[in-house]
């Protein structure tokens, strides 16, 4: 497989709450082990279409008793700006309002998962919460969520979702008017995708031609400098 970078899940969205923020934990009394987004909160856009982040396989689907309904994903080889490195991670979409998936389907980037919503506990006001693991194998297993239907109690191998997404094509991230002390500084720096550069071989040779004549040149220049200075 290829590796991948993962774009965030909304055209417009404001982050509201970081991965393992230390303020979220003292306020609620237990660690957060993904982000915090809305469409809608804080008036952000009036489109609450959640868009896969990158090409991957729907694992399950549904309502959960705890979390509302969720969406569990695998994308594969998904690339780290943090750490560099690329790996398959498991991705868990919580309390959406509903669900445009099946189990098994396979999904490209930008293809419409759902709709932001505030369902099941955790779901006080519209938001996403979105976490990613590094257990496929057990893709349902999240630190987060005790006793649901779908989602059970796992162990911690989860991954800051800040570390892996970027803003994308035509996507916005509105400054958070929420509460920023529930933000981690890499949660306001999320990187904008790059535009990969598409260079034919023929011209990457002409451009390289071109700039070495250019260094060529630049050093005769110098040499020629440094004895007329003498």
């Amino acid at each position: 497989g290829h590796m991948q970078k993962l774009i965030m899940p909304f055209k417009r969205q404001m982050m509201l709450c970081g991965y393992k923020n230390s303020e979220y934990k003292r306020h609620w009394g237990y660690h957060h082990y993904g982000i915090d987004l809305s469409s809608i909160q804080g008036g952000v856009g009036k489109e609450h279409t959640v868009y896969a982040s990158g090409s991957g396989e729907i694992v399950t689907v549904g309502p959960d008793n705890r979390v509302g309904n969720v969406i569990v994903v695998i994308y594969r080889e998904v690339y780290n700006h943090k750490t560099g490195e690329s790996r398959d991670l498991v991705a868990r979409y919580m309390h959406l309002e509903s669900i445009a998936v099946r189990a098994g389907q396979k999904i490209s980037q930008g293809d419409v998962l759902g709709v932001e919503g505030k369902s099941g506990m955790g779901g006080w006001d519209y938001h996403l919460h979105l976490e990613f693991d590094t257990d496929t194998a057990y893709p349902c297993y999240s630190p987060q969520v005790a006793g649901g239907t779908i989602l059970k109690k796992g162990t911690d191998s989860s991954v800051n979702p800040s570390d892996l997404l970027y803003v994308g094509e035509g996507q916005v991230v509105v400054d958070p008017t929420y509460n920023p002390a529930w933000l981690n500084s890499e949660d306001f720096t999320i990187p904008v995708l790059p535009k990969e550069a598409a260079v034919s071989r023929d011209e990457y040779e002409q451009l390289m031609a071109l700039y070495l004549a250019a260094k060529d040149k630049a050093e005769r220049y110098d040499r020629i400098a440094a004895i007329t200075k003498d």
